[in-house]
């Protein structure tokens, strides 16, 4: 009988016209709701909630108001106090009003449950910014040791030439700062336009009450804002009241003075004005009829704002459009700081080490933009710039002739076809190396996964095409070309050539790969591996990351390991063998199982903070990076495609020959055993410190973790 009633009054609704045609009845029950029904596109323009960046079904709660927190947290801290989570990851912590609070809640919650909580945040961190170390939390979930690690495989030396190859082949400057800017006033002035109006009105609001700034007009301060905004250096700041942090109060001032740099036109007494609103300065001040708590609430409503404009205009937006060195384009990354130093990726664990020794380091997320090992591979290209230039001619020449003509213009572009040579090689399949002609079984699900990433990186550089207009004739155009480059009858030559150069580079970027994996397992911080990738992380960005994963392999292949590994005679032998089967992905595996293993017996030194970086000499010393933890010695090589000059070798026996580490003697013991293949290698005294030969140390793999043969 319910059902019924339900019916019959939805038809009454819907079926009533008056003499216009209009529905009187639905249109007085939607005038009564506390919401309008509007066209999704209205959002653009006019909306009054905040959004998850510019999705329009997903409101941003307001963790801000008690009863909502309450509320939407019953069933966390439950759990918490049941002892069945011992710890949460808090994801997309800037947009939140006011962050610190609601971190200090969770903790202090967990505290009157009588349960240790283990917080740790999803948080962007500048390369000049800290964690505010008063939201009282473990640290971040990791992605500054992502770019940091990865920077160690960039060849900075070759920057220019990489540079001039990138722009030689898109034929344009390729200007980063200048791409983020128009990124992010794209972002600004039509998805998040709505956002930026609700913000200028209340900044208009407050202007009218004091005769120094009444004259000021809404648009001026829109326009003001945007350019603020656009100019950030950060996802946000942090103020809650009348007193702005330092660091905070820096970076609005750097915003205002660059904003005013590129909005002469605005009066600079807009820009003044905004600053002490921004800063709260405004809240304090005597004499004006400013609203302190209008004042403060408009501050931390913009901080809302900013983070949301950098998320969406420079990972979604800028990092598709700028594609010198895609392994650079990465989640909390940087693209126009190209590589890291050894010295500085020991400054920076010796840093966490101290400050946050429980903080999350981790190389792959369900958010990354490329796996931890495609990127690995995209690295490679840095230290090859002339080769890889040279590569891009052929290959654009042999696939010339699968461009077609859309309005007026070849397409895909030159900047994204050079995305895609990057994406090819970043994603080759390891079953496809050596040969000529890829099998339709591999080829089939190949070609699909490149074609659905292609028409995602599109879209989200929004320049010729976009999630919400799609220019459907340039989607086929890039579509057809992709199936006629990846097609043996119809591509042969770029494939044979493409395979001949991929295979190196994968053999080099897998190198990359093995060493990126044992740094994340015994730096400082609690190492986060993500789903599937104990073998090669070869994903692009969501939803290729979400694939299933095959847990039944991995299950095979540790029961492989536990079989070979146990017998120390026998380790040697079967390292050498998973190195030489290496696009398997078992070797991976190996050193990942074997390092966590010792990870859980000395749990007291990996999760400690001692971490001490040793001194490497001899001509190949740039390309080690080696350190102590506790009595464990750590070895890894990099820029190894230089090394091997892109054959597909080993970086080990001869090859490091007269290059050695060097430590203090009280440092460690005189013989120590390669976790990984069970050999000995002997410390010798020379004077007041002890030297390791690299040559014995890295025999028969290219990294080792070296366990003093007391404590084997």
């Amino acid at each position: 009988s319910v059902r019924e009633a339900i019916g019959q009054a939805c038809a009454r609704y819907n079926s009533e016209r008056d003499a216009h045609g209009r529905l009187p009845l639905l249109q007085d029950l939607l005038d009564r709701q506390h919401y309008k029904v509007a066209h999704w596109r209205v959002a653009y323009d006019e909306i009054n909630y905040r959004r998850f960046f510019d999705i329009n079904e997903l409101a941003g709660l307001r963790m801000e108001h008690p009863e909502c927190l309450g509320v939407t947290h019953r069933l966390a801290f439950s759990l918490i106090h049941e002892g069945s989570v011992q710890g949460l990851r808090i994801d997309h912590i800037d947009g939140l009003f006011d962050p610190g609070a609601y971190c200090r809640i969770l903790k202090s919650r967990a505290t009157m449950l009588d349960d240790p909580l283990y917080l740790v945040v999803e948080k962007i961190t500048a390369r000049h910014e800290q964690l505010r170390e008063d939201w009282l939390t473990q640290g971040t979930t990791g992605y500054e040791f992502l770019n940091l690690v990865n920077g160690l495989f960039v060849d900075a030396s070759k920057e220019s030439q990489i540079d001039r190859v990138y722009r030689r082949f898109v034929q344009r400057p390729a200007d980063y700062a200048e791409q983020l800017y128009q990124s992010k006033q794209r972002i600004i002035h039509v998805n998040l336009a709505a956002e930026l109006s609700v913000l200028a009105n209340e900044l208009d609001a407050i202007a009218k009450t004091d005769p120094h700034s009444t004259d000021f007009t809404f648009n001026g301060l829109r326009e003001a804002l945007a350019e603020v905004v656009s100019a950030f250096p950060v996802y946000r700041t942090y103020i809650t009241g009348t007193e702005a942090a330092p660091e905070d109060r820096r970076y609005i001032e750097w915003a205002i003075a660059q904003a005013r740099k590129r909005g002469a036109v605005i009066d600079d007494g807009v820009f003044e004005f905004i600053r002490r609103v921004l800063t709260t300065e405004a809240a304090k001040a005597a004499g004006t009829g400013y609203d302190p708590r209008a004042v403060i609430h408009v501050a931390m409503k913009f901080q809302q704002y900013t983070a949301p404009v950098m998320g969406k205009g420079v990972e979604d937006t800028c990092f598709y459009r700028y594609n010198r060195l895609l392994s650079l384009n990465e989640v909390g990354g940087d693209p126009s700081h190209f590589g890291t130093s050894v010295a500085a990726f020991h400054r920076a664990n010796q840093e966490r080490a101290a400050r946050w020794p429980q903080a999350m380091v981790t190389t792959s997320t369900h958010d990354a933009k490329r796996g931890e090992d495609a990127r690995a591979r995209i690295d490679v290209l840095s230290e090859i710039p002339a080769t890889w230039g040279r590569a891009l001619t052929r290959w654009e020449r042999f696939n010339r002739r699968g461009k077609r003509d859309v309005d007026g213009a070849l397409v895909p572009s030159r900047n994204e076809e050079y995305l895609i040579y990057q994406t090819l090689l970043a994603t080759w399949p390891n079953e496809a190396h050596g040969e000529a002609r890829l099998s339709d079984e591999i080829l089939t699900p190949y070609r699909e996964r490149i074609e659905a990433y292609v028409l995602k990186a599109l879209r989200e550089a929004k320049l010729h095409t976009g999630w919400h207009s799609p220019n459907s004739s340039y989607e086929q155009g890039v579509a057809e070309y992709l199936r006629r480059m990846l097609d043996p009858t119809r591509s042969s030559l770029f494939l044979t050539d493409f395979a001949a150069f991929a295979e190196p580079v994968s053999y080099a970027g897998a190198l990359n790969g093995l060493a990126q994996a044992l740094l994340k397992l015994t730096v400082p911080g609690v190492a986060d591996t993500y789903q599937g990738t104990e073998l090669w992380g070869l994903d692009l960005v969501d939803p290729d990351n979400r694939r299933e994963v095959d847990y039944a392999l991995r299950e095979r292949m540790l029961r492989g390991i536990d079989a070979r590994s146990q017998a120390d005679r026998e380790r040697a032998a079967y390292a050498r063998e998973l190195l030489a089967s290496w696009r398997d992905g078992r070797i991976k595996a190996y050193l990942v199982v074997e390092t966590l293993r010792l990870r859980r017996t000395f749990s007291g030194v990996f999760g400690g903070a001692e971490y001490a970086p040793l001194e490497t000499a001899g001509t190949l010393r740039e390309h080690l990076c080696a350190f102590q933890r506790g009595p464990f010695v750590v070895v890894t090589p990099r820029l190894v495609g230089h090394l091997m000059g892109l054959e597909a070798k080993a970086p080990i026996g001869d090859l490091w020959r007269g290059t050695t580490l060097i430590a203090a003697p009280e440092a460690g013991p005189r013989r120590y055993r390669d976790l990984f293949t069970g050999l000995v290698t002997a410390a010798h005294p020379q004077g007041e410190r002890w030297f390791l030969a690299v040559e014995q140390v890295l025999r028969d793999l290219p990294v080792a973790l070296l366990v003093p043969e007391d404590i084997w």
